[in-house]
């Protein structure tokens, strides 16, 4: 998946995007709750030239587990304030 920036200032999401020629093509993913993607689903061509950036997501493991393990770590540390503070 490849997401689409065109000189026009649209922006569009592609699946199983390849270049044919001068142009890329793809399958238009469903509109996003930001609403870059137009409302139209299917098949789509656009012109290499009409095209100002390409961006392709990756999944960052490393991000991930530092991100995951801070939240484990604010949460343990809370348990154990919480704890600390109970009275019996």
């Amino acid at each position: 998946m490849i997401r689409v920036h065109l000189k026009d200032g649209r922006k569009l999401t592609l699946e199983h995007a390849r270049v044919v020629g001068d142009s890329l093509i793809g399958d238009l993913r469903a509109p996003s709750r930001r609403g870059h993607e137009p409302s139209e689903k299917g098949r789509v061509a656009v012109a290499l030239a009409d095209i100002e950036s390409v961006e392709k997501n990756h999944f960052n493991v490393v991000v991930t587990a530092l991100t995951l393990g801070l939240i484990a770590g604010v949460l343990f540390a809370l348990f154990v304030a919480a704890g600390q503070n109970a009275t019996f």
